[in-house]
Protein backbone atom coordinates (compact mmCIF):
# COMPACT_ATOMS: atom_id res chain seq x y z
CA UNK A 1 0.00 0.00 0.00
CA UNK A 2 2.82 2.36 0.96
CA UNK A 3 4.63 1.54 -2.31
CA UNK A 4 1.47 2.31 -4.27
CA UNK A 5 1.08 5.70 -2.56
CA UNK A 6 4.74 6.58 -3.24
CA UNK A 7 4.36 5.58 -6.90
CA UNK A 8 1.23 7.68 -7.22
CA UNK A 9 2.94 10.73 -5.68
CA UNK A 10 5.95 10.27 -7.98
CA UNK A 11 3.63 10.08 -10.99
CA UNK A 12 1.86 13.30 -9.99
CA UNK A 13 5.23 15.01 -9.48
CA UNK A 14 6.37 14.02 -12.97
CA UNK A 15 3.13 15.23 -14.49
CA UNK A 16 3.47 18.54 -12.67
CA UNK A 17 7.04 19.01 -13.91
CA UNK A 18 5.89 18.15 -17.44
CA UNK A 19 3.05 20.68 -17.23
CA UNK A 20 5.39 23.36 -15.86
CA UNK A 21 7.80 22.70 -18.74
CA UNK A 22 4.99 22.93 -21.31
CA UNK A 23 3.67 26.10 -19.70
CA UNK A 24 7.18 27.58 -19.83
CA UNK A 25 7.50 26.77 -23.53
CA UNK A 26 4.08 28.31 -24.21
CA UNK A 27 4.96 31.44 -22.22
CA UNK A 28 8.27 31.84 -24.05
CA UNK A 29 6.54 31.47 -27.42
CA UNK A 30 3.86 33.95 -26.35
CA UNK A 31 6.48 36.44 -25.20
CA UNK A 32 8.37 36.08 -28.48
CA UNK A 33 5.18 36.66 -30.43
CA UNK A 34 4.34 39.72 -28.34
CA UNK A 35 7.88 41.04 -28.78
CA UNK A 36 7.62 40.61 -32.56
CA UNK A 37 4.25 42.37 -32.62
CA UNK A 38 5.65 45.19 -30.51
CA UNK A 39 8.69 45.52 -32.77
CA UNK A 40 6.48 45.54 -35.85
CA UNK A 41 4.38 48.27 -34.26
CA UNK A 42 7.51 50.28 -33.43
CA UNK A 43 8.83 49.80 -36.95
CA UNK A 44 5.50 51.03 -38.32
CA UNK A 45 5.75 54.08 -36.10
CA UNK A 46 9.25 54.70 -37.43
CA UNK A 47 7.90 54.47 -40.97
CA UNK A 48 5.07 56.86 -40.11
CA UNK A 49 7.60 59.53 -39.18
CA UNK A 50 9.07 59.18 -42.70
CA UNK A 51 5.77 59.00 -44.60
CA UNK A 52 4.71 62.19 -46.31
CA UNK A 53 2.03 64.23 -44.60
CA UNK A 54 -0.30 66.94 -45.82
CA UNK A 55 1.55 70.28 -45.76
CA UNK A 56 -0.77 72.64 -43.90
CA UNK A 57 1.81 75.42 -43.97
CA UNK A 58 1.91 75.25 -47.77
CA UNK A 59 -1.89 75.05 -47.82
CA UNK A 60 -2.13 78.41 -46.05
CA UNK A 61 0.14 79.97 -48.69
CA UNK A 62 -1.87 78.47 -51.55
CA UNK A 63 -5.13 79.83 -50.13
CA UNK A 64 -3.77 83.37 -50.32
CA UNK A 65 -3.26 83.19 -54.11
CA UNK A 66 -6.21 84.92 -55.77
CA UNK A 67 -5.26 84.31 -59.42
CA UNK A 68 -3.16 81.72 -61.23
CA UNK A 69 -1.16 79.15 -59.32
CA UNK A 70 1.18 79.17 -56.34
CA UNK A 71 4.80 78.72 -57.43
CA UNK A 72 7.05 76.96 -54.92
CA UNK A 73 10.68 78.06 -54.44
CA UNK A 74 11.84 75.09 -56.57
CA UNK A 75 9.63 76.19 -59.48
CA UNK A 76 6.90 73.57 -59.07
CA UNK A 77 3.39 74.95 -59.50
CA UNK A 78 0.56 74.07 -57.13
CA UNK A 79 -2.49 73.98 -59.40
CA UNK A 80 -4.98 73.06 -56.68
CA UNK A 81 -4.89 72.02 -53.03
CA UNK A 82 -7.60 71.47 -50.45
CA UNK A 83 -8.48 69.84 -47.13
CA UNK A 84 -11.86 68.39 -46.13
CA UNK A 85 -13.09 67.29 -42.74
CA UNK A 86 -16.33 67.06 -40.79
CA UNK A 87 -19.11 69.02 -42.43
CA UNK A 88 -16.85 70.07 -45.30
CA UNK A 89 -16.79 66.65 -46.95
CA UNK A 90 -18.83 63.59 -47.78
CA UNK A 91 -18.18 60.26 -46.08
CA UNK A 92 -16.37 59.15 -49.23
CA UNK A 93 -13.69 61.79 -48.97
CA UNK A 94 -12.15 63.01 -45.76
CA UNK A 95 -8.64 64.38 -45.83
CA UNK A 96 -6.78 66.38 -48.44
CA UNK A 97 -5.17 66.46 -51.84
CA UNK A 98 -2.64 68.45 -53.85
CA UNK A 99 -2.18 68.64 -57.61
CA UNK A 100 1.04 70.20 -58.80
CA UNK A 101 2.98 70.53 -62.04
CA UNK A 102 6.71 69.88 -61.86
CA UNK A 103 8.43 73.06 -63.02
CA UNK A 104 10.53 71.69 -65.88
CA UNK A 105 9.87 69.85 -69.16
CA UNK A 106 7.86 67.75 -69.76
CA UNK A 107 5.91 69.42 -66.93
CA UNK A 108 4.38 66.25 -65.55
CA UNK A 109 1.54 66.47 -63.04
CA UNK A 110 1.77 64.88 -59.59
CA UNK A 111 -1.46 64.16 -57.74
CA UNK A 112 -1.43 63.19 -54.06
CA UNK A 113 -4.30 62.32 -51.72
CA UNK A 114 -4.11 62.16 -47.92
CA UNK A 115 -6.04 60.41 -45.14
CA UNK A 116 -7.83 62.37 -42.45
CA UNK A 117 -4.84 61.79 -40.12
CA UNK A 118 -2.72 63.70 -42.63
CA UNK A 119 -0.67 60.76 -43.90
CA UNK A 120 -0.41 60.15 -47.63
CA UNK A 121 -2.97 57.80 -49.19
CA UNK A 122 -1.84 57.69 -52.81
CA UNK A 123 0.51 59.35 -55.27
CA UNK A 124 0.05 59.35 -59.03
CA UNK A 125 2.11 60.84 -61.83
CA UNK A 126 0.35 62.02 -64.98
CA UNK A 127 1.30 63.29 -68.39
CA UNK A 128 -1.17 66.07 -68.99
CA UNK A 129 -4.32 65.74 -66.92
CA UNK A 130 -5.27 62.13 -67.49
CA UNK A 131 -2.47 59.80 -68.64
CA UNK A 132 -0.89 57.84 -65.80
CA UNK A 133 2.85 57.27 -66.15
CA UNK A 134 5.70 55.94 -64.04
CA UNK A 135 4.94 54.17 -60.76
CA UNK A 136 1.79 54.90 -58.75
CA UNK A 137 1.93 54.48 -54.98
CA UNK A 138 -0.98 53.39 -52.78
CA UNK A 139 -0.82 53.30 -48.96
CA UNK A 140 -3.27 51.62 -46.63
CA UNK A 141 -4.15 53.35 -43.35
CA UNK A 142 -1.26 51.57 -41.61
CA UNK A 143 1.27 52.81 -44.14
CA UNK A 144 1.71 49.59 -46.11
CA UNK A 145 2.79 50.52 -49.64
CA UNK A 146 1.58 48.96 -52.89
CA UNK A 147 3.23 50.07 -56.13
CA UNK A 148 1.81 49.81 -59.63
CA UNK A 149 3.95 50.22 -62.75
CA UNK A 150 1.64 52.17 -65.05
CA UNK A 151 3.92 51.64 -68.06
CA UNK A 152 2.74 48.02 -68.18
CA UNK A 153 -0.70 49.31 -69.17
CA UNK A 154 0.45 50.49 -72.56
CA UNK A 155 1.37 48.71 -75.76
CA UNK A 156 4.57 48.91 -77.75
CA UNK A 157 4.11 52.64 -78.17
CA UNK A 158 4.82 54.47 -74.89
CA UNK A 159 3.85 57.92 -73.55
CA UNK A 160 7.33 59.23 -74.48
CA UNK A 161 6.55 58.40 -78.11
CA UNK A 162 3.34 60.41 -77.88
CA UNK A 163 5.28 63.43 -76.60
CA UNK A 164 7.68 63.16 -79.54
CA UNK A 165 4.69 63.12 -81.91
CA UNK A 166 3.28 66.28 -80.32
CA UNK A 167 6.69 67.91 -80.67
CA UNK A 168 6.77 67.01 -84.40
CA UNK A 169 3.46 68.86 -84.78
CA UNK A 170 5.29 72.00 -83.68
CA UNK A 171 3.26 72.36 -80.49
CA UNK A 172 5.97 71.82 -77.85
CA UNK A 173 9.74 71.77 -77.47
CA UNK A 174 10.89 68.98 -75.17
CA UNK A 175 14.25 70.60 -74.47
CA UNK A 176 13.27 74.20 -73.80
CA UNK A 177 9.71 73.63 -72.58
CA UNK A 178 8.34 76.14 -75.06
CA UNK A 179 4.71 75.62 -76.04
CA UNK A 180 3.70 73.40 -73.14
CA UNK A 181 1.27 76.02 -71.80
CA UNK A 182 -1.46 78.07 -73.41
CA UNK A 183 -0.64 81.70 -72.73
CA UNK A 184 0.79 82.53 -69.31
CA UNK A 185 2.30 79.43 -67.64
CA UNK A 186 0.92 80.69 -64.32
CA UNK A 187 -2.55 79.87 -65.61
CA UNK A 188 -1.34 76.24 -65.78
CA UNK A 189 -3.35 75.39 -68.90
CA UNK A 190 -1.42 72.74 -70.80
CA UNK A 191 -1.44 72.94 -74.61
CA UNK A 192 -2.40 69.28 -75.01
CA UNK A 193 -4.25 66.46 -73.31
CA UNK A 194 -3.79 62.71 -73.66
CA UNK A 195 -6.05 59.84 -72.69
CA UNK A 196 -5.77 56.12 -73.35
CA UNK A 197 -8.12 53.27 -74.17
CA UNK A 198 -10.77 52.38 -76.70
CA UNK A 199 -12.41 55.45 -78.25
CA UNK A 200 -16.03 55.94 -77.28
CA UNK A 201 -18.48 54.07 -79.55
CA UNK A 202 -15.60 52.51 -81.51
CA UNK A 203 -15.79 48.86 -82.54
CA UNK A 204 -12.03 48.37 -82.77
CA UNK A 205 -10.33 46.03 -80.31
CA UNK A 206 -7.15 48.12 -80.35
CA UNK A 207 -6.22 50.60 -77.66
CA UNK A 208 -5.37 54.13 -78.69
CA UNK A 209 -3.78 57.25 -77.33
CA UNK A 210 -6.34 60.00 -77.89
CA UNK A 211 -4.36 63.21 -78.30
CA UNK A 212 -5.95 66.64 -78.14
CA UNK A 213 -3.97 69.70 -79.24
CA UNK A 214 -5.60 72.72 -77.65
CA UNK A 215 -7.13 75.27 -80.03
CA UNK A 216 -5.37 73.80 -83.09
CA UNK A 217 -8.50 72.52 -84.83
CA UNK A 218 -9.60 75.75 -86.50
CA UNK A 219 -12.54 77.93 -85.60
CA UNK A 220 -15.44 76.23 -83.88
CA UNK A 221 -18.98 76.56 -85.21
CA UNK A 222 -20.78 79.80 -84.41
CA UNK A 223 -23.33 79.61 -81.63
CA UNK A 224 -26.71 80.20 -83.41
CA UNK A 225 -28.15 81.73 -80.25
CA UNK A 226 -25.54 84.47 -80.25
CA UNK A 227 -23.49 85.27 -77.19
CA UNK A 228 -19.81 84.39 -76.93
CA UNK A 229 -17.84 84.52 -80.20
CA UNK A 230 -16.60 81.15 -81.48
CA UNK A 231 -13.23 79.95 -80.24
CA UNK A 232 -10.80 77.55 -81.84
CA UNK A 233 -11.52 73.88 -81.27
CA UNK A 234 -9.04 71.16 -80.33
CA UNK A 235 -7.30 69.10 -82.99
CA UNK A 236 -7.77 65.41 -82.21
CA UNK A 237 -5.49 62.52 -83.20
CA UNK A 238 -5.74 58.78 -82.55
CA UNK A 239 -2.47 56.85 -82.18
CA UNK A 240 -2.52 53.05 -82.30
CA UNK A 241 -0.67 51.79 -79.20
CA UNK A 242 0.68 48.74 -81.04
CA UNK A 243 1.77 50.15 -84.39
CA UNK A 244 2.11 53.88 -83.73
CA UNK A 245 -0.06 54.68 -86.76
CA UNK A 246 -1.79 58.04 -86.38
CA UNK A 247 -5.25 59.07 -87.61
CA UNK A 248 -6.93 62.44 -87.62
CA UNK A 249 -10.36 62.40 -86.04
CA UNK A 250 -11.98 62.59 -89.47
CA UNK A 251 -9.92 59.67 -90.78
CA UNK A 252 -10.66 57.57 -87.73
CA UNK A 253 -14.41 58.17 -87.77
CA UNK A 254 -14.77 57.63 -91.52
CA UNK A 255 -12.57 54.57 -91.77
CA UNK A 256 -12.12 53.05 -88.34
CA UNK A 257 -9.17 50.68 -88.07
CA UNK A 258 -10.24 47.07 -87.49
CA UNK A 259 -6.91 45.32 -87.05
Amino acid sequence: MVKFILFFLLLISCENRKQIKEDSVINIAKEEKENKELQAFLNLKDKDTMREKFDFELFEKVKKVSEGVYVKPNGDMVVSMNWYEGGDASDKFLGGYIREIIGKPPYITVLKEFYIDGYIKEKKTLLGQYLLIGTSEYYDKYGKLTQVNEENTYGKIKPADVLKFIEKQGVINLKTGKGFFVGDPLNAELSFNISYGKPQDATTENDYYIIGLKYKGGEAETDPSGGEPPSASDLIYYMNSKTGRVYTQKEFLSKEEKN
